[in-house]
């Protein structure tokens, strides 16, 4: 993804072929979940939506998210994230789902509340960027508080 707006919260771009080699490695994976958001009218894909960190055992799993930046606030994200919130609960059967946020990034931290997450807490001083470090808020969501 070459969005320079995207990518200063995820601290890297990758190139084409580092792109489809992340998602060939991320779909064999037993821990993730890749789940591509496309325009409906060319198939484009414009962001993606990710289950990570599956833990089955505890019933469990992250949630990643990117888009372009072009296409923000247009309802793209919020809509991925409720179908893929509705398969990790109704069809994995997972208890709960968490994210971890940039605390500079407010706009996925109002985008996840939401959706139906919790803030939970800080993780201070979790991200080192530019030779200074940033605070992660941590949010939540259980399967009950979930409607779909």
């Amino acid at each position: 993804m070459k969005d320079k707006e995207v990518n200063k919260w995820f601290g890297g771009s990758l190139n084409l072929k580092e792109e489809k080699k992340f998602i060939k490695k991320t779909n064999k994976s037993k821990e993730k979940m890749l789940f591509g958001i496309e325009l409906p009218e060319t198939k484009k894909i414009i962001g993606i939506v990710s289950l990570i960190d599956m833990d089955y055992k505890n019933k469990q799993a992250g949630l990643l998210s990117w888009l372009g930046n072009k296409y923000w606030r247009k309802g793209f994200s919020f809509e991925a994230k409720r179908i893929v919130l509705n398969y990790a609960f109704n069809k994995l059967k997972l208890h709960r789902l968490h994210a971890e946020v940039d605390e500079r990034n407010t706009a996925s931290m109002k985008l996840l509340e939401k959706v139906g997450f919790k803030k939970e807490g800080i993780k201070r001083d979790a991200i080192f960027k530019n030779g200074k470090y940033y605070d992660e808020t941590i949010f939540g969501l259980l399967k009950k508080d979930f409607k779909k």
